[in-house]
Protein backbone atom coordinates (compact mmCIF):
# COMPACT_ATOMS: atom_id res chain seq x y z
CA UNK A 1 0.00 0.00 0.00
CA UNK A 2 1.49 3.28 -0.89
CA UNK A 3 1.00 5.98 1.94
CA UNK A 4 1.05 9.37 0.61
CA UNK A 5 0.14 12.56 2.23
CA UNK A 6 -3.45 12.87 1.42
CA UNK A 7 -3.31 16.44 2.00
CA UNK A 8 -1.01 17.35 -0.32
CA UNK A 9 -2.67 18.29 -3.37
CA UNK A 10 -5.79 19.37 -1.73
CA UNK A 11 -6.78 22.95 0.16
CA UNK A 12 -6.93 21.05 3.64
CA UNK A 13 -4.30 20.32 5.99
CA UNK A 14 -3.65 19.44 9.23
CA UNK A 15 -5.58 21.83 11.83
CA UNK A 16 -7.58 23.79 9.11
CA UNK A 17 -10.03 21.97 9.41
CA UNK A 18 -13.16 21.99 7.01
CA UNK A 19 -16.07 23.95 9.27
CA UNK A 20 -15.61 27.55 9.67
CA UNK A 21 -14.13 27.38 12.81
CA UNK A 22 -10.87 27.11 10.72
CA UNK A 23 -9.08 25.13 13.40
CA UNK A 24 -9.30 27.62 16.10
CA UNK A 25 -11.13 26.38 18.48
CA UNK A 26 -15.09 26.42 19.87
CA UNK A 27 -16.52 30.01 19.05
CA UNK A 28 -13.82 30.86 16.95
CA UNK A 29 -15.36 31.42 13.39
CA UNK A 30 -14.44 34.40 10.47
CA UNK A 31 -16.58 36.47 12.14
CA UNK A 32 -14.33 36.61 15.52
CA UNK A 33 -15.02 35.48 19.34
CA UNK A 34 -18.48 35.10 20.61
CA UNK A 35 -19.77 38.45 22.41
CA UNK A 36 -19.14 38.13 26.01
CA UNK A 37 -21.72 38.69 28.69
CA UNK A 38 -21.49 41.95 29.78
CA UNK A 39 -20.55 41.53 33.60
CA UNK A 40 -23.71 42.16 36.09
CA UNK A 41 -24.47 45.79 37.83
CA UNK A 42 -25.09 46.52 40.92
CA UNK A 43 -28.95 46.77 41.53
CA UNK A 44 -30.41 50.39 41.85
CA UNK A 45 -34.06 50.42 42.93
CA UNK A 46 -35.91 52.75 40.88
CA UNK A 47 -37.77 55.53 42.39
CA UNK A 48 -41.70 55.41 42.89
CA UNK A 49 -43.39 52.39 40.84
CA UNK A 50 -41.54 50.13 39.19
CA UNK A 51 -42.56 46.78 37.65
CA UNK A 52 -40.15 43.60 38.32
CA UNK A 53 -40.40 40.54 36.07
CA UNK A 54 -39.16 37.07 38.21
CA UNK A 55 -38.59 34.20 35.51
CA UNK A 56 -41.06 31.55 37.28
CA UNK A 57 -40.83 27.78 37.00
CA UNK A 58 -44.20 26.24 37.53
CA UNK A 59 -47.44 27.80 37.79
CA UNK A 60 -45.38 31.46 39.12
CA UNK A 61 -46.97 33.80 42.00
CA UNK A 62 -45.51 34.87 44.69
CA UNK A 63 -44.88 31.09 45.81
CA UNK A 64 -43.28 29.91 42.67
CA UNK A 65 -39.81 29.06 42.29
CA UNK A 66 -37.17 31.24 40.27
CA UNK A 67 -35.94 29.40 36.86
CA UNK A 68 -32.42 28.90 36.31
CA UNK A 69 -32.96 30.06 33.00
CA UNK A 70 -34.90 33.36 31.78
CA UNK A 71 -35.14 32.93 28.12
CA UNK A 72 -36.69 29.53 28.03
CA UNK A 73 -38.53 29.80 31.80
CA UNK A 74 -42.48 28.83 31.61
CA UNK A 75 -43.80 31.98 33.21
CA UNK A 76 -42.89 35.30 34.14
CA UNK A 77 -44.38 36.79 37.33
CA UNK A 78 -44.59 40.66 37.16
CA UNK A 79 -44.89 42.30 40.50
CA UNK A 80 -45.71 45.78 40.91
CA UNK A 81 -43.60 47.67 43.41
CA UNK A 82 -45.03 50.98 44.77
CA UNK A 83 -42.50 52.57 47.80
CA UNK A 84 -41.11 49.59 49.15
CA UNK A 85 -44.30 47.55 49.14
CA UNK A 86 -45.33 44.70 46.58
CA UNK A 87 -48.43 46.41 45.24
CA UNK A 88 -50.23 44.06 42.94
CA UNK A 89 -48.46 40.70 41.31
CA UNK A 90 -49.38 39.19 37.94
CA UNK A 91 -48.18 35.82 36.48
CA UNK A 92 -47.79 35.65 32.02
CA UNK A 93 -47.22 32.96 30.19
CA UNK A 94 -43.95 33.37 28.26
CA UNK A 95 -44.68 32.73 24.53
CA UNK A 96 -40.85 32.18 23.55
CA UNK A 97 -40.35 29.20 25.50
CA UNK A 98 -40.47 27.13 22.94
CA UNK A 99 -39.44 29.30 19.94
CA UNK A 100 -36.76 27.50 17.60
CA UNK A 101 -34.39 30.19 18.51
CA UNK A 102 -34.16 34.06 19.65
CA UNK A 103 -36.57 33.27 22.87
CA UNK A 104 -34.36 35.63 25.25
CA UNK A 105 -34.53 38.51 22.94
CA UNK A 106 -38.83 37.70 22.40
CA UNK A 107 -39.06 37.45 26.28
CA UNK A 108 -37.19 40.82 26.79
CA UNK A 109 -39.67 42.25 23.96
CA UNK A 110 -42.93 40.80 25.97
CA UNK A 111 -41.67 42.17 28.76
CA UNK A 112 -40.85 45.77 27.55
CA UNK A 113 -44.48 45.97 26.60
CA UNK A 114 -45.52 45.10 30.23
CA UNK A 115 -43.28 47.93 31.58
CA UNK A 116 -41.21 46.03 33.50
CA UNK A 117 -38.17 47.94 34.78
CA UNK A 118 -36.17 44.40 36.51
CA UNK A 119 -35.67 41.40 35.20
CA UNK A 120 -34.47 38.69 37.79
CA UNK A 121 -33.30 34.65 36.87
CA UNK A 122 -30.85 32.29 37.75
CA UNK A 123 -28.91 33.58 34.64
CA UNK A 124 -29.13 35.59 31.27
CA UNK A 125 -28.07 34.70 28.04
CA UNK A 126 -26.19 36.71 25.78
CA UNK A 127 -28.97 38.20 23.56
CA UNK A 128 -31.19 39.03 26.38
CA UNK A 129 -28.26 40.54 28.28
CA UNK A 130 -27.71 42.93 25.11
CA UNK A 131 -31.20 43.51 24.76
CA UNK A 132 -32.22 44.43 28.47
CA UNK A 133 -29.82 47.37 27.94
CA UNK A 134 -31.20 48.19 24.68
CA UNK A 135 -34.59 48.33 26.75
CA UNK A 136 -33.14 49.85 29.81
CA UNK A 137 -33.87 46.71 32.36
CA UNK A 138 -31.74 45.89 34.85
CA UNK A 139 -31.28 42.35 35.58
CA UNK A 140 -30.47 40.78 38.99
CA UNK A 141 -29.39 36.82 39.39
CA UNK A 142 -30.34 34.98 41.68
CA UNK A 143 -29.67 31.44 42.70
CA UNK A 144 -32.05 29.37 41.52
CA UNK A 145 -34.64 27.40 42.92
CA UNK A 146 -35.17 30.54 45.50
CA UNK A 147 -39.29 31.65 46.18
CA UNK A 148 -40.56 34.49 44.07
CA UNK A 149 -41.58 36.42 47.36
CA UNK A 150 -37.69 35.50 49.00
CA UNK A 151 -36.07 36.44 45.84
CA UNK A 152 -37.97 40.15 46.20
CA UNK A 153 -37.60 40.46 49.60
CA UNK A 154 -34.13 39.90 49.72
CA UNK A 155 -32.20 41.01 45.95
CA UNK A 156 -35.29 43.99 45.26
CA UNK A 157 -36.26 45.58 48.21
CA UNK A 158 -33.08 44.45 50.26
CA UNK A 159 -35.19 42.65 53.74
CA UNK A 160 -33.08 39.92 53.76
Amino acid sequence: MNKTNNYAFSSYGPGYGRGKGRGLGPGYGPYGPPSPVPPPQPFRMPSGTFKVAIATEGPGGLDGIVSPRFGRCPAFTIVTIERGNIRDVKVIQNQAAFAARGAGIASIQALANEGVKVIVAGRFGPWASQASMQFGMQMVMVPPGIRVRDAINGYILGRR
